[in-house]
């Protein structure tokens, strides 16, 4: 985490995937949006009975005016 990154403006998008104590991150960057706003969503891989359920409400949110 100490780790020095230098950033440039993204064209088109970047996937970065980070693992911290067993728990994997992955991370899209999707350029060209003119404000920021992010959504995080945490997803318990080895609960498959509520993976449609995080869907679901994943599109939901996506769906929202305001993102």
């Amino acid at each position: 985490m100490s780790e020095v990154v230098h950033t440039s403006p993204t064209i088109g998008s970047n996937i970065e995937e980070i693992v911290i104590n067993n728990t994997r991150f992955l991370m899209w960057d999707i350029g060209g949006q003119e404000s920021l706003e992010f959504v995080i969503v945490a997803v318990d891989s080895t609960d498959r009975g509520r993976i449609s359920v995080t869907r679901e409400e994943l599109y939901k949110m996506l769906a929202h005016e305001d993102l």
